[in-house]
């Protein structure tokens, strides 16, 4: 069998495609990991967004995520860690306590601009599926789901890949099994083929339903694949396919399923109701990946699910009988309905479905018709205009001073390393969905670190050099620096870059290395200035913060803080917040709903705006200093 080495060779020449990777199966299953690795060795840039555990059979559900209280699948991330994360030492590897669909909206719009600078993925992948997604199992998968939210809503080339051979294996399996490093290979094979295509990757609103056969006998060799044009439904009443080896109706991904061989199916999808996508989308799809396709297939030879009757050579019941023996069983039950002779010229029989979804096809039968039926667009379900917020007065929702919620939360970390250990706030927005968002850094009365170490690209041997090394920074130069990194033999908690070395920055080609890090400056986070030492100044003391869906998130303060060194930051924070809500009030209304206090590990407690309660017997001193 091929080894990822095949994959490490393909051709580096993919200028960094951004890719988003979902699956239903939890971000913690070997396939999408496999996968993953394959997508980041062929040298595309890629963000896992996938539910926290497996949520196969959930279509197109989509809600919002809600803080776990049980490790995530596999004990890939603790209890009570909240309702998405990351992999702490690789934050392109994220979960979200939710459903598949969920999964790829939080990589479309939060994970992967994170990572990319604010920019948007170019394409979206789902799976490898554990098991086959094909005909009926489509509309309830959630891989599938996930793979048309991004064309259909977001309008992102979507690919949903699924793979027959079944059982779930956790991601840090070892050995790696045979059939995730089959799969992981095809699909790489297959991604690589549509990006090197050129863009727009596919037509709009479409995305390609991609299932590969069981890793078994002779199907072990990913070399030995074949590639087959399918289409996802039976088509008994739709209209006729691109033409394709001179037919203008494509086999079944369920034919092709039950064919002997290692045949893997590509059906072009709608996106918008999950069903195969018409003729000139599909010929759209057909020039782009025709050199890799088998040009011809043939007919299966399979048990009909209605026997014809016995063949009788008696007079005129003869030519009738002959007619009933070539015609397909669903297309005698057509003629039955609609009244027609059995008499006429035959057709050429069809392969029949399998008997598992036989009761399926004869109601499908029942409910056919033989006038032609228009699709009515479905009227989609508008998004809430703002993020939704409780009534914490009409709930009567627990609210905690600061002192008593340092309290729990202390107790919650005992036994913790306490360097480790960070007070967090969460400010809840009261906001409209799109609008702008509060970004920006604020100076903290106490710091929650002032010993970063900081790193200055600037001119060697300059003024500039000179003067940030005289300011304390570890690191300063170009070249030097670029190479120091490349190598990893430099640690540094922020990079800043003199404006006079920013192309010198860009041609070095780091984003790769530094933008997972959130260390690659950028003018907008305030990393490419004119002044040096006034920014390593403003550094030292500053917290960067950014709304996200309508939450701001940052670290208040060490655990072994006061509370009225915890009171003092809040005041601060809050007060440049509202400040901040005010000046784009103009464009959408923006106010501070509720403040959570959390810690590293520990749960999210509600602020009542007060230090201390009157009927509180803990004393703000017996809860300052580390455990």
């Amino acid at each position: 069998m091929k080894s990822f080495v095949s994959v490490a060779l393909l051709p580096l020449a993919v200028q960094a495609v951004r890719i988003v990777q979902s699956n239903d199966d939890g971000w913690a299953e070997s396939y999408i990991r496999t996968f993953n690795d394959a997508l980041n060795n062929a040298g595309y840039d890629v963000v896992l967004s996938a539910p926290a555990e497996n949520k196969s059979g959930s279509s197109s559900r989509d809600e919002n995520p809600k803080d776990r209280k049980t490790p995530c699948q596999y004990d890939s991330c603790p209890a009570n860690s909240g309702p998405a994360g990351s992999d702490p030492k690789r934050p392109d590897l994220n979960w979200v306590n939710s459903f598949p669909v969920t999964a790829m909206k939080y990589g479309i719009d939060t994970f992967g601009p994170s990572l990319w600078d604010g920019a948007a993925p170019e394409l979206a992948v789902a799976g490898p599926n554990v098991g086959s997604n094909i005909w009926l199992q489509v509309p309830f998968s959630g891989t599938v789901g996930a793979a048309c939210y991004a064309a259909h809503e977001v309008g992102i080339p979507a690919i949903a890949f699924s793979g027959a051979s079944g059982g779930n294996t956790a991601f840090n399996t070892n050995p790696i099994p045979e059939r995730s490093l089959v799969y992981a290979e095809l699909a790489t094979t297959f991604v690589k083929k549509i990006v090197d295509s050129g863009k727009p990757y596919l037509p709009k609103d479409v995305y390609l339903n991609v299932n590969f056969p069981k890793v078994e006998g002779k199907c072990t060799d990913a070399s030995k694949f074949q590639w087959v044009l399918t289409r996802i439904n039976s088509g008994l009443l739709s209209e006729r396919d691109t033409e394709w080896c001179g037919e203008d109706r494509l086999p079944t991904e369920t034919e092709i399923a039950l064919k002997s061989g290692c045949y893997a199916s590509i059906s072009v999808g709608d996106a918008a109701d999950k069903t195969i996508a018409d003729a000139a989308r599909q010929k759209i799809v057909l020039e782009k990946i025709k050199d890799m396709l088998v040009p011809t297939w043939e007919p299966l030879e399979q048990p009909r699910l209605f026997a014809p009757p016995p063949y009788h050579d008696q007079g005129p019941v003869r030519q009738s009988s002959q007619f009933r023996r070539i015609m397909a069983p669903i297309d005698r039950c057509l003629a039955s309905m609609a009244r027609l002779s059995l008499l006429q010229t035959p057709r050429p029989a069809i392969p029949s479905i399998p008997k598992f979804l036989a009761p399926a096809a004869a109601q499908q039968v029942r409910q056919a018709s033989v006038v032609r039926i228009r699709k009515t667009a479905k009227k989609k379900k508008p998004l809430p205009k703002d993020f939704k917020r409780h009534n914490l007065n009409k709930r009567e929702f627990p609210q905690y001073s600061l002192c008593e919620a340092m309290r729990i939360l202390r107790a919650v970390e005992v036994g913790k390393p306490p360097a480790s250990i960070k007070y967090e706030l969460h400010i809840n927005l009261k906001t409209a969905r799109n609008g702008p968002v509060i970004k920006n850094s604020v100076r903290l009365p106490h710091p929650v670190q002032s010993d970063w170490q900081i790193a200055v690209v600037c001119p060697e041997g300059s003024e500039i050099a000179r003067e940030a090394t005289a300011a304390g920074a570890v690191a300063v130069g170009q070249e030097t620096l670029f190479e120091a990194i490349r190598q990893e033999k430099i640690n540094f908690d922020r990079l800043i870059c003199h404006e006079a070395s920013e192309a010198a920055l860009n041609k070095a080609g780091l984003g790769k290395i530094l933008g997972p890090k959130g260390l690659m400056p950028s003018k907008r986070m305030r990393t490419i200035v004119p002044d040096v030492v006034k920014s390593m100044r403003d550094s030292a003391g500053a917290a960067d913060y950014r709304e996200r869906q309508g939450v701001i998130r940052l670290a208040i303060g060490q655990l072994g803080y006061s509370p009225d060194q915890l009171k003092n930051n809040i005041k601060v924070l809050l007060a440049k917040i509202k400040a901040e809500c005010t000046e784009i009030s103009e464009e959408v209304h923006k106010e501070v709903h509720e403040v959570i206090l959390s810690t590293t590990h520990g749960p999210g407690i509600s602020l009542n705006g007060n230090l201390k309660d009157a009927d509180e017997k803990i004393t703000p001193e017996a809860l300052t200093s580390i455990m």
